[in-house]
């Protein structure tokens, strides 16, 4: 693999913790994809919202899981811009009945890859 391939690898293996944390509600992968210092925001059914990462990840582990209430796992990555140790990664995915889109931001820390911003907006609820 070229050097851009593992980073890209890196990466795509930082989203998948966040796709499985939200499908499971498990707090402990949404903390690990996500720095400490990670900003989410955007307008949930028209409404600013702001979380830090340990308010989403809260968030997040009191939501039933997905994964056991039948919902399908749909998550995919739509694409990734890699520049050195930053990264944007735009990522589509069904969450509380409604599909997102989330624009990721991404840096290298310590050798790791870390969500340290969230940005999103989402479709309005499935019928």
């Amino acid at each position: 693999m070229t050097a851009d391939a593992n980073e890209i690898a890196a990466i795509t293996r930082t989203i998948d913790d966040y796709f499985k944390g939200m499908h499971h509600s498990d707090r402990a992968l949404i903390e690990r994809a996500f720095h400490p210092d990670a900003v989410i925001a955007g307008n949930f059914d028209g409404k600013y919202r702001r979380r830090t990462r340990d308010g989403f990840a809260e968030f997040v582990s009191t939501v039933p899981p997905p994964a056991q209430n039948g919902v399908p796992y749909d998550m995919a990555i739509v694409n990734i811009d890699l520049a050195g140790d930053a990264a944007v990664v735009k990522v589509r995915d069904l969450y509380l009945n409604r599909y997102f889109v989330d624009y990721l931001t991404l840096l290298k820390f310590d050798g790791a890859w870390r969500i340290i911003n969230k940005s999103y907006s989402h479709e309005p609820p499935l019928k």
